[in-house]
């Protein structure tokens, strides 16, 4: 009989042992690493907003590109969507602006990606475009007015005032992001919104 306790005890000791052993296991695994989820991209041939993962640089192809395959045919710019309330309300949301890379520093992007996975700090000479050139290939504007035809910026030439496309990283692009975000008034900052705040719809 105690030799049978003995026996119970010293199991239930080592079954805790065992447990505890893979709790500090687990702790001790690195966490999951995020991977992309859905945002809202805005077809420049349609107006209308599609989803797309959060790793695709844009442009990328629109649903009204058909068989288009990338490049700077590509019709789908990322939107940047907000609400001054509810994002859930569809009258509520409003697209503050568009964002999209020129061709350069789109490609420049695709080979950071895979550089980023084996060094934090590639150098400017692995990805093949320095930053200055990156950075002004980082184009944003406002959403086409009713009518208003609108097209992927892929020279220089079609960047400014006249196509509406503005480097991010500039005093105009500062401008329209500071207007998004006054939008809302004074005490209210636009609220972010994705496409699983639509879900329900």
């Amino acid at each position: 009989m105690v030799n049978h306790y003995a026996t119970t005890v010293t199991s239930m000791a080592v079954g805790l042992l065992v447990l505890a052993m893979a709790g500090v296991v687990y702790q001790l695994q690195p966490p999951p690493k995020p991977g992309p989820v859905p945002v809202w991209f805005y077809d420049l041939n349609t107006g209308q907003l599609f989803t797309a993962k959060s790793d695709a640089i844009p442009p990328i192809p629109a649903p009204s590109d058909g068989r288009a395959k990338g490049g700077s045919r590509a019709s789908g710019a990322r939107a940047h969507v907000f609400s001054c309330g509810d994002c859930a309300a569809p009258a509520e949301r409003f697209v503050g602006y568009l964002e999209i890379y020129t061709p350069e520093a789109k490609k420049a992007l695709e080979t950071l990606g895979p550089l980023a996975e084996a060094s934090p700090t590639p150098t400017a000479e692995k990805v093949g475009l320095p930053y200055e050139k990156l950075e002004r290939g980082h184009l944003i504007r406002r959403p086409p007015e009713a009518g208003e035809k609108v097209r992927v910026a892929t020279r220089p030439a079609e960047r400014g005032a006249r196509s509406g496309w503005v480097p991010l990283q500039s005093e105009a692009g500062f401008a329209l992001q500071q207007e998004v975000a006054e939008r809302c008034g004074e005490d209210t900052f636009p609220e972010p919104c994705r496409p699983k705040d639509a879900a329900g719809e």
